[in-house]
């Protein structure tokens, strides 16, 4: 992880590579030898910035890039290699008791092979965030999104709800409900830190 400017821009970078046996019920390659194993390796390159506005505005700009191939098996060539790309940006102003968020998101996957096709989803939301105390906070979401995981392109609206209590340093809870493309999402989480221990539920 690079700070590339001081508090504005970073870089994020990583490389895995990771080998199984393509047949658990079949020899052992020897040492040095690549029969029978399969090889996958995922590269990934996340550059992104962060700061603050006049006005307590915060905002955000974020490209995360994953590349994935195998290599290996029977053929002891690469059989399958893709991409994945998530790229979001956001805006935000804390709740005073009034404030809001705006959140962008394109996600994108592409096989090298000529078999699956491209796959894309885009989403766009809106959040109108009210403090009701300093420590309890609601907000409502909507937005559209539009992507062609089934058949052709398909843009839908969303709308929701979200909820975040926090009554110390220590303690957080956060849900939300949102009607999606696919039916209703939603997501609760809990978690507390004691001096020894944390836990968290989600």
């Amino acid at each position: 992880r690079l700070e590339a400017v001081e508090r504005f821009f970073y870089v994020e970078a990583g490389y895995r590579a990771t080998q199984v046996s393509e047949d658990p019920f079949s020899v052992r390659p020897e040492s040095g030898s690549t029969v029978n194993t399969v090889t996958t390796t995922q590269s990934r390159l996340s550059p992104y910035i962060e700061g603050t506005a006049p006005g307590d505005v915060r905002y955000s700009l974020r490209s995360d890039n994953s590349w994935v191939r195998e290599i290996g098996g029977t053929s002891g060539v690469s059989t399958a290699a893709g991409y994945f790309g998530r790229h979001s940006a956001a805006v935000q102003k804390a709740p005073r008791p009034l404030g809001w968020r705006f959140e962008a998101e394109r996600s994108y996957t592409r096989y090298d092979n000529a078999v699956e096709p491209d796959f894309k989803l885009d989403q766009a939301r809106v959040f109108i965030d009210y403090a009701i105390t300093p420590e309890f906070m609601v907000a409502a979401r909507g937005g559209v999104e539009s992507n062609n995981l089934v058949s052709g392109v398909e843009r839908r609206r969303i709308s929701g709800f979200e909820t975040n209590w926090t009554p110390s340093p220590r303690t957080t809870f956060n849900a939300y409900r949102e009607n999606r493309f696919f039916g209703p999402a939603w997501r609760g989480a809990f978690s507390h830190r004691m001096p020894r221990v944390a836990f968290n539920v989600t």
